[in-house]
C-alpha cells in the first residue's frame, strides 16, 4: 500500500509527511542508544578478533617452541646414536687392523721359512753342481 490511502470516491491523501521534522527527544535518545550499542558491538567484535589473533599467535609460538625442543631432542638423540655407532665402528676397525697385522706377521714368518728352504735348496744345488762339474772335469782329464 505505498503511503497513499484512498477511500472510494475520496480524494487521494498522502500519509507520508513531505516536511522534514526533527526527531522527538525520545526518538533521539533511542537513536543515540542504538548507535552506541552498535559501536559497542563493533568494538567488542574488534576486541574479540584481536584476542583471537593474539591467542593464535601465542599458540603458534608455543607450537614452534615445542617443535624446536623436539627437533633439538631428536638431533641430540641422533648425535648420541651416531657417537655410539662411530665408537663401535672404530673398535671393529681396530680389531680388523690387528687381525690383518697378525695375518701379515704370520705370512712374513711363512715367507721367511719358505725363503730359507729355497736358499738351502739353492745352496745344495750349487754344491751338487760343483761336485758334478768337478767329477766331469776329473773324468775328462783322465
Amino acid at each position: 500500500m505505498g503511503g497513499v490511502s484512498k477511500a472510494p470516491g475520496a480524494p487521494a491523501v498522502s500519509t507520508a509527511s513531505t516536511v522534514k521534522q526533527s526527531p522527538r527527544p525520545d526518538d533521539r535518545k533511542a537513536i543515540e542508544r542504538a548507535r552506541r550499542q552498535e559501536q559497542q558491538k563493533t568494538e567488542e567484535r574488534a576486541r574479540a578478533e584481536a584476542q583471537a589473533t593474539v591467542r593464535a599467535r601465542v599458540a603458534e609460538g608455543r607450537r614452534l617452541a615445542e617443535q624446536r625442543i623436539q627437533d633439538q631432542k631428536t638431533a641430540e638423540s641422533d648425535r648420541a646414536r651416531q657417537e655410539v655407532l662411530d665408537r663401535e665402528q672404530a673398535r671393529r676397525d681396530a680389531e680388523q687392523a690387528k687381525h690383518a697385522q697378525e695375518v701379515a706377521r704370520k705370512q712374513a714368518g711363512h715367507d721367511r721359512e719358505r725363503q730359507k728352504v729355497i736358499d738351502e735348496a739353492a745352496a745344495r744345488l750349487k754344491s751338487a753342481e760343483a761336485a758334478y762339474n768337478a767329477e766331469v772335469s776329473k773324468k775328462q782329464s783322465q
